[in-house]
């Protein structure tokens, strides 16, 4: 796509090649679109609306983007990882908070994820390309109205916002407890809606699974 728009309409396509979008949009449509190659693919290009209904991705030598996704009804990972160095998204809102049907594959970057406006928990398959660092968050209370999660799972050791390392660690909590990195393999890091510590999602109980 360069500078036009396509609608993918109800169609269900199997693509074994690459995807770019150049400065287009690709509209969702109602239909399924599956990457299933023989080699390694990928969904590249210059543009922001790259968008998939249903995106199912079956390919065990891995699909590597470098824009942003947006999936609205379901993503399925039945095999192969997603590489993604911009933002992957699935629903769009609490009344369609999207599906995640996972069999096997990481998501290496960014994973965003809404949640309906209910009690539940999401499921997040981030980590390295060799390792799933797999998070889940259980809500306990309804989060409030369009929220989300956006999480992934970052080689290394914790570093400051401008980059230094992490100087609050270790540390010994008021119950007596001490806090310490306990390897420098890598981190989870997952934000609230906007980025916000204020937003609704960011103020409600919750228990947390980390693999």
């Amino acid at each position: 796509v360069q500078g036009g728009t396509i609608d993918l309409g109800a169609a269900n396509l199997s693509i074994t090649g690459n995807i770019v979008n150049d400065g287009g949009t690709i509209n969702t449509g109602s239909g399924t679109v599956t990457l299933n190659g023989s080699a390694a693919q990928s969904i590249t290009g210059s543009g922001d609306g790259t968008n998939f209904n249903n995106l199912i991705i079956n390919n065990t030598n891995n699909i590597t983007t470098n824009i942003a996704i947006k999936v609205k009804s379901s993503l399925t990972m039945t095999q192969g990882n997603i590489v993604n160095s911009e933002l992957l998204t699935i629903g769009e809102s609490s009344a369609n908070p999207g599906i995640l049907n996972h069999s096997s594959g990481v998501v290496t970057g960014e994973l965003r994820r809404y949640f309906a406006n209910v009690v539940g928990s999401k499921f997040f398959p981030i980590g390295t390309a060799s390792n799933l660092r797999d998070v889940s968050v259980n809500f306990l209370s309804s989060p409030g109205t369009d929220q989300y999660l956006t999480a992934s799972y970052v080689e290394g050791a914790p570093t400051l916002s401008g980059g230094g390392s992490y100087e609050g660690l270790p540390l010994i909590a008021a119950d007596g407890q001490l806090i310490t990195n306990y390897d420098n393999e890598g981190h989870w890091v997952i934000n609230p809606t906007g980025d916000a510590y204020d937003s609704d999602i960011n103020l409600k109980a919750y228990t947390i699974s980390l693999h």
